[in-house]
């Protein structure tokens, strides 16, 4: 049996991770770039980067357990239906 709605929720977590990288890395890029305020980018967007890079990992665990969870219950109701069908 397919297991279809947590390999969906897994492949979104991934999805959400990279895309919220790029997204948060982009605008932290725009915000403190030389032409917006006049400096290099420095210590300050680096410590930025990181801690958006550690939160959208934090979510995205949370979104692949999720799917982890489901996939432990799909997994016990197919044994369930198989062994009342035997």
């Amino acid at each position: 049996m397919f297991h279809k709605v947590s390999k969906i929720i897994k492949v979104c977590a991934y999805l959400f991770l990279f895309g919220n990288i790029i997204s948060q890395g982009y605008s932290i890029a725009i915000n403190t770039s030389y032409l917006n305020t006049g400096q290099l980018m420095g210590v300050e967007s680096m410590i930025l980067m990181l801690w958006s890079c550690f939160i959208s990992f934090l979510i995205s665990s949370l979104i692949y357990g999720a799917g982890e969870i489901i996939e432990y219950y799909e997994k016990a109701n197919s044994k369930i239906s198989d062994d009342l069908t035997k």
